[in-house]
């Protein structure tokens, strides 16, 4: 369910930086580029909508106990706030990046698009490491 959700937010926001969805949806959020710990909600209703489906369609496949899914959206609600905290943090967890990466995200736009794991960025191209800043500038679209 953690993979499902993970690779479903990754998929979602990733679309959300094609140009009409950007322009009409997502940059409400991204109008924080300095972020707060309050910006991790500042979403679009549309964008909203498009998170939440995953998390519950996810639901209807895969059985879990309600203990799990607690952990399970507890953990990454957590880590969406601490993320958009503006608090450099690191984690304890081998996985889940520090907060940087989703602050470089806010900085540059189009990069570091995942939520608890690299890995989606790495196997799709959208990984900050190895790329010059000035590439992934806001009007730099990435598909």
């Amino acid at each position: 369910y953690f993979l499902w959700i993970d690779i479903w937010a990754y998929i979602v926001h990733r679309i959300l930086h094609f140009p009409w969805m950007y322009k009409n949806v997502h940059k409400l959020h991204h109008t924080w580029k300095q972020t707060t710990a309050f910006t991790s909600l500042a979403l679009h209703p549309i964008e909203f909508l498009c998170l939440q489906a995953g998390v519950y369609l996810g639901l209807f496949f895969i059985p879990l106990h309600p203990a799990a899914i607690t952990v399970n959206l507890l953990y990454i609600h957590y880590h969406n706030v601490v993320d958009h905290s503006g608090v450099y943090m690191e984690s304890s967890l081998p996985w889940q990046p520090s907060s940087l990466y989703h602050d470089d995200h806010h900085r540059l736009f189009h990069i570091n698009y995942g939520q608890s794991l690299t890995v989606w960025d790495r196997l799709g191209g959208t990984l900050l490491k190895g790329k010059k800043e000035k590439e992934c500038g806001e009007k730099n679209f990435t598909y």
